[in-house]
């Protein structure tokens, strides 16, 4: 999120994710996405993940794309969208009614040719 902060205790659930208590009294949480990946999201105030956008750019998706709609809180589980087509009718859906794939809530995973395989979207309070 752009700040510093000063650990003052770290708790380890079953999952494997943690949780940072700062001494400013913030609870940061560390929440594994998939199977390697992590992201950091301040769970006391308002859940929104901790990512700054850097750049813009325009990447091909691949063979099979994969959506995984995780944006309501809800359902426990992810709802799965395969193929091109069908993500982009969502994506003009919830830009219509939503944030759309805002950056605070959407992660993408390229392969190693700089391909789109997989879209995941988390919920954010702004939407």
């Amino acid at each position: 999120g752009g700040n510093l902060y000063k650990v003052k205790d770290i708790e380890k659930d079953e999952g494997g994710d943690v949780t940072v208590g700062t001494e400013d009294g913030l609870k940061l949480s560390f929440v594994t996405v998939g199977d390697e990946n992590m992201i950091l999201m301040d769970s006391e105030s308002d859940d929104r993940v901790f990512m700054h956008a850097f750049a813009i750019m325009n990447l091909p998706a691949a063979e099979g794309l994969v959506y995984e709609d995780n944006s309501d809180p809800e359902k426990t589980e992810a709802v799965i969208t395969t193929g091109l087509e069908e993500i982009l009718k969502i994506k003009e859906e919830k830009e219509k009614t939503s944030i759309g794939f805002n950056f605070y809530s959407t992660l993408i995973e390229l392969n190693e040719n700089m391909e789109i395989v997989r879209i995941h979207q988390n919920y954010d309070v702004a939407q």
